[in-house]
Order: C-alpha cells, then structure tokens, then sequence
C-alpha cells in the first residue's frame, strides 16, 4: 500500500490542527500498514484497492482497515479512519 497524498494531509490535519501535535508524531509505513506512533502509542491502517469489471469497465474500491490487537476491522472510508484515530487519541493517557 502506497501513503496518498490526501491520506496523509487528512491524518496530519487531525494530529497537527485537531489535537496540537506538530513535532509529536511518526508516520512509518511496514508490511502494508501505515503505523501512527504518538508518545510510544502506535495506531495502525491499512487501504485495500479492490477491482472488479463491471458492464466491461474496471472498477477500484478502497477498503480500509484498522488493526486491533487481535484483528483487522474494516471500516468505510477514510473519514472513518479519522473518526478512529480521533478515538484513539482521545483515550490515551
């Protein structure tokens, strides 16, 4: 998976704009996922391009994960994406 440019603004306006953490935070791509490391607390997605033909057209969907420390849970979007790493900010210590 490639980090796009809009992933990566969309996730820097919630850290930098939302929650102030300019110079706190690490973005490191590894097997697929896009790692978030704030303060040693790592967040974890990863976007799944799927492509199916449909009426003779090739179509690309993007499904996002999010990891969990026992699963990958699919959620719809980036803007859910965000809505989780704003959840995840939010409890921790």
């Amino acid at each position: 998976m490639k980090l796009l440019a809009r992933e990566s603004n969309k996730i820097k306006e919630v850290l930098e704009e939302k929650y102030g953490l300019k110079d706190s935070y690490t973005l490191v791509k590894k097997k697929g996922w896009v790692y978030i490391d704030v303060k040693g607390h790592k967040f974890a997605f990863h976007r799944k391009d799927i492509s199916t033909i449909l009426d003779g057209k090739l179509v690309v969907q993007n499904q996002y994960y999010i990891k969990l420390p026992d699963k990958q849970k699919p959620v719809e979007g980036l803007n859910q994406v965000l809505v989780e790493i704003s959840k995840w900010i939010d409890c921790m210590p």
